[in-house]
């Protein structure tokens, strides 16, 4: 008996495996060598080496390809190429997938994960019941554990993990091919808004390129992928004009929230898959990891906290994902050139159903605590584990906050107990023992976050 199976062996499960598995868990990591169908090769943002460093993936990193590019170049609201000179600690990390996957896999193995190549899982897996199925040597598989973890991405089918899409962004396919004869722009990468969509120019780590077109499911079963893909193409200005080769591949890139139905947790893409303008997929995949492990490490101490901890971890997908949704779709939006295009008339239409109303504060404006803010009964990370606290939240389907950038959110909230602007909070802050550590520009972005989240309010 395993203290937990992952099915999955790509950046979330690989890196959720080893993770337990250095915790001194018991864990199996069943792979089917069969997945894979997207990019060659994909960058991970400056913004990732925190998680990186902490699970130690630096090395894995290292194996599959390195420093990302110096430069990065956008068409994208004038028409025109502009660039970005990169210095190096921005320019993030670009690896090879399949070898980046497979140096999580054998890290995992190092920490004493069982890794099993199957061909087959015979769901729905319910989280109760052993996982049978099949290897790829053609043994049956049977696998008893105390946890399931579903990590096979976002095209986890219902007939593998019982679920519900919660939410989803327009229908997004992802066509692309490798340019082995690329020329020009081989020092930074490029997006490109054409009429179809927006394409994606990657120079590869040992040479050539790839190029990718996100475009709009709807018009491509329409018009036809080679159609949508030549007149993309034939649109295009920057790296990819004049480029004639026919696509490779075509893989479903829809941004989408799933909820688990049963007792398996949902973790990376399978929970929550990013749109890929985001360009943070791998980065949100490994953070998912992260937490997961924590809620792992707890349901095998105390299983009672089951519900509690599915909803955690929910919770957790959710906000990730509704605020990447707000950001990309306002994003697109400011491509106005093609407004009567379906990819993007389709997501200007959905900015509506994902927009904040950001409360517009004149320099002086007094603030004061919401009344909708109330206390609740909440999980933190502490130890490699979750325990029982108490958050703020403004409604059940609102992430509850008991954080933020460092700092109590009570603190912060008590801050505006007698209303006052901005400035002042922070001149109270400064003769507060729990701000000390805390800078002027900290506080001031924690309470501009509280505006943003409706915790505080403009006073009457």
């Amino acid at each position: 008996m395993a203290d937990c199976v992952v099915l999955g062996g790509g950046p979330a499960g690989a890196a959720l495996s080893g993770l337990l598995a250095r915790w001194g868990r018991q864990v199996v990591l069943l792979h089917a060598t069969e997945q894979g169908g997207g990019l060659a090769e994909e960058t991970l943002v400056p913004g990732a080496s925190g998680v990186i460093g902490r699970l130690g993936l630096g090395e894995s990193i290292e194996e599959a390809g390195g420093v990302g590019l110096a430069r990065q170049g956008g068409i994208w609201e004038s028409g025109e190429l502009i660039w970005r000179d990169l210095k190096e600690e921005g320019r993030g990390r670009q690896v090879k997938r399949g070898a980046f996957d497979a140096a999580l896999r054998e890290r995992a193995e190092e920490e004493g994960v069982s890794v099993i190549e199957v061909s087959r899982i015979d769901g729905p897996l319910t989280g109760d019941e052993p996982i049978r199925g099949e290897t790829t040597e053609g043994a049956p598989l049977l696998v008893e554990a105390e946890v399931v973890v579903c990590a096979t991405g976002r095209m986890t089918p219902n007939s593998l993990v019982e679920h519900e899409v919660e939410a989803e962004l327009p229908a997004t396919l992802c066509i692309s091919a490798n340019i082995p004869d690329a020329d020009g722009h081989q020092d930074g990468s490029v997006i490109e808004a054409v009429r179809e969509g927006w394409l994606w120019w990657l120079p590869c780590i040992g040479g050539g390129a790839n190029l990718a077109l996100f475009a709009d499911s709807e018009e491509v079963r329409e018009r036809g992928r080679e159609e949508v893909w030549r007149s993309a193409l034939a649109g295009a200005c920057g790296p990819a004009s004049g480029i004639l080769v026919q696509p490779d591949t075509g893989t479903i890139a829809t941004g989408v929230l799933r909820r688990s139905l049963s007792k398996a947790l949902l973790v990376g893409d399978a929970a929550a898959a990013l749109d890929p303008l985001s360009s943070q997929g791998i980065e949100k995949a490994i953070t998912s990891a992260e937490d997961a492990a924590y809620a792992v490490n707890t349901l095998l101490e105390e299983p009672a906290l089951t519900e509690a901890l599915q909803e955690r971890r929910h919770a957790w997908e959710r906000e990730v994902f509704r605020a990447h949704a707000r950001t990309t779709l306002e994003t697109y939006a400011l491509v106005e050139r093609f407004s009567d295009a379906p990819f993007w008339s389709h997501r200007s239409a959905a900015l509506s159903d994902w927009s904040l109303e950001r409360l517009a504060l004149a320099p002086n404006s007094k603030l004061t605590r919401s009344d909708r803010v109330r206390q609740v009964q909440t999980l933190i990370r502490k130890d490699r584990r979750f325990v029982e606290s108490t958050g703020l939240q403004i409604s059940a389907d609102t992430q509850t906050l008991s954080q933020l950038h460092g700092m109590e959110v009570e603190a912060l909230l008590e801050l505006f107990d007698t209303p006052c602007s901005v400035s002042t909070s922070i001149e109270r802050a400064g003769s507060d023992a729990r701000f000390y550590a805390n800078s002027r520009a900290g506080i001031s972005l924690a309470v501009d976050e509280l505006v943003t989240r409706g915790f505080l309010v403009e006073a009457p």
